[in-house]
């Protein structure tokens, strides 16, 4: 009996040892475990001072992850609820409450979720903008991209002015730079905005990913053009400029590596091609063409910037172009399946979207011999009076961004149709044509999109009987 009570001590023992084997939050901060709230700030203020990096410009990187440590420990031990599961399940517990909770919140922004609190200011409800405050710091000492940070006092009309700049900054550079705001009117907001050098408000400041760099004021027009350029100065860029005389030099260089290029009518690099250059960095090879270098323009047929491609043959100036909205998730998805193969020949995912088939596309073998995946094509007769199932198809088709098969819309009267396929006397209609095997398929039945939905999943499950293409297609 005795043993048997030796060994339940035992398991309790090492129970409540493994509860506590982490972090220390308390001796972080250097308070007492019955330590109230003024206590935790003063402490905290006291050692974020300590360690900051204009402190310790012989050691960054301690202080760094003594600053990101004591931000955290802070972080927990302010909130009421994630002290109380801390004092009695210890760091690891902390850290299970967390994860519980992201599981049920997958499609917020990560840094939404620990950056905003039950409160959110009025000023910057259902936005982008990241409300940051003094508790939830840690995160914002963990950046790795360039934070745009507009310090305001919302009873002040001169900050409240600036709200639409402000969110719009957020929605049109979400995923490339991070956009935040700090309400400077109450005091534990006070420290903060002290802490990151805003002294007086309204002030945007500008901080680089890189933590020791100091955040840098902005004093230019309060517009969206001038405040992005300020911020995509501070960004890091990985992106070759191409050109005529380098084109062969960068095509050839780390072979195994697929290579991508933008051409663009911008005078710097996009902000947007900064992030996919860091993100993607050794994994593609990322260049820009400026539209003055006339020779690559012209080899590689550019008639629109933006255009970005892949390129697949450097001699002859082939590539697989984007055809979606220039948006830094799109082009990530995008870009991601060639990350991750060697040399590109050709996608096999779908273009995700409703697109327009143009002269361009059919030159470039879309839907035609060359073409190795399913093309679902919209012959439009009036796209006025089929605005609605133009809009039901243009729905779904994002749905097959995974699937080999691209969708395009095209007006009835740029194709001779009816030479192409045997059985398509009058539109609107609906194909679905396997290019490289010189065959189709004719949706048959209403026009509705969710009929439609049904004839594109049935062709793609590889159940349809096609027939043979009359003559390829042409403009």
């Amino acid at each position: 009996m005795k043993r048997s009570n030796s060994l339940l001590l035992l398991l309790i023992a090492t129970y409540i040892a493994c509860s506590f084997a982490g972090e220390d939050y308390y001796q972080i901060l250097g308070v007492p475990r019955n330590a109230d709230d003024h206590a935790l700030k003063k402490a905290f203020k006291k050692l974020t001072l300590k360690y900051h990096p204009d402190k310790n410009l012989d050691k960054p990187d301690w202080a760094r992850d003594q600053y990101v440590k004591v931000s955290h420990a802070y972080e927990v031990l302010i909130d009421p609820e994630k002290r109380r599961i801390y004092n009695v399940k210890g760091e690891e517990g902390v850290q299970e409450n967390e994860q519980m909770k992201s599981q049920g919140n997958m499609h917020q922004d990560i840094y939404g979720r620990f950056f905003h609190t039950g409160f959110q200011d009025d000023l910057w409800h259902q936005s982008d903008v990241v409300t940051l405050s003094i508790q939830q710091i840690s995160m914002f000492y963990r950046r790795e991209q360039v934070w745009i940070i507009y310090f305001y006092n919302p009873e002040r009309q001169e900050s409240r002015q600036h709200k639409d700049l402000i969110r719009d900054l957020a929605n049109r550079l979400y995923g490339i730079i991070k956009v935040a705001a700090v309400n400077c009117q109450e005091d534990r907001e006070e420290a903060l905005c002290e802490d990151l050098g805003a002294y007086s408000s309204p002030r945007i400041m500008v901080f680089p990913a890189n933590i020791a760099a100091e955040g840098i004021q902005y004093d230019g027009d309060m517009n969206y053009n001038a405040i992005s350029n300020f911020a995509a100065a501070q960004m890091e860029s990985f992106v070759r400029l191409v050109n005529d005389a380098n084109y062969m030099t960068f095509a050839t260089e780390d072979p195994e590596k697929n290579k991508v290029l933008l051409f663009t009518s911008r005078k710097s690099t996009p902000p947007v091609l900064k992030a996919l250059s860091k993100e993607f960095k050794g994994r593609l090879i990322i260049g820009e063409v400026r539209q003055a270098s006339k020779g690559l323009v012209d080899k590689f047929q550019i008639t629109k910037f933006p255009t970005l491609l892949v390129v697949t043959d450097a001699s002859t100036h082939a590539g697989i172009r984007y055809e979606g909205e220039f948006k830094k998730d799109h082009l990530t998805r995008f870009l991601r399946e060639y990350a991750h193969t060697g040399k590109a020949k050709t996608a096999t995912l779908g273009n995700g979207q409703l697109a327009e088939l143009t002269e361009r596309l059919l030159e470039n073998g879309q839907c035609g011999e060359s073409d190795e995946k399913l093309c679902f094509l919209y012959l439009s007769k009036s796209r006025k009076d089929e605005k609605d199932l133009i809009q039901g198809i243009s729905s779904f088709a994002n749905k097959y961004g995974n699937d080999p098969i691209n969708f395009y819309i095209i007006d009835a009267q740029r194709v001779t149709y009816s030479d192409v396929f045997s059985d398509v006397s009058e539109v609107p209609a609906a194909v679905i044509i396997k290019g490289k095997r010189k065959r189709y398929v004719k949706f048959e039945g209403e026009f509705e999109a969710n009929k439609i939905r049904d004839f594109v999943d049935f062709v793609v499950s590889g159940s349809a009987t096609m027939q043979k293409l009359k003559h390829h297609l042409d403009w």
